[in-house]
């Protein structure tokens, strides 16, 4: 499923939230990506879980996201 961003990038938190497989797979390319956080300090898997993207949150994992990263 691919976002309509009009142009716009989005990040991979935002990928994350809506399901954006695609984006979200092109953004791990960049390890960084993993650590980054949104203004209430959630993770990409915590986008994912928050909005039961299970694809998303599974292949982050994959990736080696934190499970047990807690919001700051």
């Amino acid at each position: 499923m691919g976002a309509f961003s009009f142009g716009k990038k989005i990040s991979i938190l935002e990928a994350a939230e809506i399901g954006d497989m695609k984006t979200v797979m092109k953004k791990l390319k960049r390890e960084d990506n993993l650590k980054m956080r949104d203004s209430n300090g959630d993770t990409a898997l915590h986008c994912a879980c928050r909005n039961n993207q299970i694809r998303v949150a599974k292949v982050l994992l994959e990736a080696e996201a934190d499970a047990n990263e807690k919001s700051q």
